[in-house]
Parts: C-alpha cells; sequence; structure tokens
C-alpha cells in the first residue's frame, strides 16, 4: 500500500487527461461514475463522504478518518474485506439513483476492516492544513501551509503526517 499511500498522499486536485486509460473512456465518463459515485452514498444517508486522488481510482474517505475498502472499476463499486487486495464482498452499480439501505450499508462498512486515514490541525483550533501556498513558486523552500475548517489534506501515512508537524513547528500543529 505505501505506493498507492504515496500516489494519493498528495490529493493531487490538478489531475489531467494524461492519467486517463486509453480504452475510450473519456474523461465525462469517469466524472460521471465519480459523481455517481458520491451520490451512491448520499442516497444511502451517509454524507460525510468525499473521494480523493486519483479519478480513475479515487479513495472513499468516510469523516476524514477511514478510506474505505471499496473501489470503483467502470459503473460498478465493488466493497472488499480488507484494505489491501482484500476479497469482493458486495458489489453495487451506480446507476443515477443506486442507494443501499443505511442500516444494511453501515452493517457491512463495521463488518470489514478500513484504512485509517489522517488529517493535520492546528492544536486547540478547528482549522486543517488545506494546502499550501509559496512565497515565490520558483523557489521550493518559500512553501507555506495554508489552514481551512473544510476539506483537509488527507495523509495515508501517520509517520508522513506527523513529519509535517515537525516541519512547520512554529503553527503548533498535531495529527488527527
Amino acid at each position: 500500500m505505501k505506493d498507492l499511500s504515496l500516489a494519493r498522499e498528495e490529493n493531487n486536485p490538478n489531475l489531467d487527461s494524461s492519467s486517463m486509460p486509453s480504452k475510450g473512456v473519456t474523461k465525462e465518463v469517469i466524472e460521471r461514475r465519480n459523481r455517481r459515485l458520491l451520490e451512491f452514498f448520499r442516497l444511502s444517508g451517509l454524507t460525510d463522504v468525499r473521494i480523493i486522488g486519483d479519478e480513475n481510482n479515487p479513495a472513499v474517505i468516510y469523516k476524514n478518518v477511514y478510506c474505505l475498502s471499496c473501489f470503483v472499476h467502470n459503473f460498478e463499486l465493488r466493497f472488499t474485506n480488507k484494505p489491501d487486495n482484500g476479497e469482493v464482498v458486495h458489489v453495487e452499480k451506480l446507476t443515477s439513483q443506486a442507494r443501499m439501505d443505511k442500516n444494511e450499508l453501515i452493517a457491512m462498512l463495521d463488518k470489514y476492516e478500513h484504512r485509517r486515514v489522517y488529517r493535520v490541525k492546528i492544536t486547540d483550533q478547528q482549522l486543517y492544513l488545506a494546502g499550501y501556498n509559496f512565497i515565490d513558486k520558483s523557489i521550493p523552500d518559500t512553501r507555506y501551509p495554508v489552514f481551512s475548517r473544510f476539506n483537509p489534506k488527507i495523509y495515508f501515512s501517520k509517520d508522513y503526517a506527523v513529519e509535517l508537524c515537525t516541519t512547520y513547528q512554529d503553527y503548533n500543529l498535531e495529527v488527527v
């Protein structure tokens, strides 16, 4: 999972079409599939879900605490019994009105293992690391953190999140 962690860790919103599959799948199709993925959780009663990372293989984040053990393949949402190379235990077709009973969905999610994810926040405040800005973009050492109440950066490695706290120790940060 280390390679997947690194790919998703930077939570890059600047995805481009160069990473799109070459089998005729268009950016519009992938965007529609990902909208349906989010809509599935919303219609099923889980509103605190977001997707991050590679739009072709998004990580499904629940309550900013867990990366759900599931993946999308075409227009199917496949739930697995564990985060890495898990066995598929349930499949949902991502139609425009796809949903699952909230209690059944929660019972299924509770039954299986999910990966813990981490956020970095300012101690004693509800401000989370959300990105970076630069004093001068041509000089990498001028990067400084930007904080927000919403859409924090998600880290798959606690060690990396702790390292960020050390790097920006002037901000009194902690990992949650």
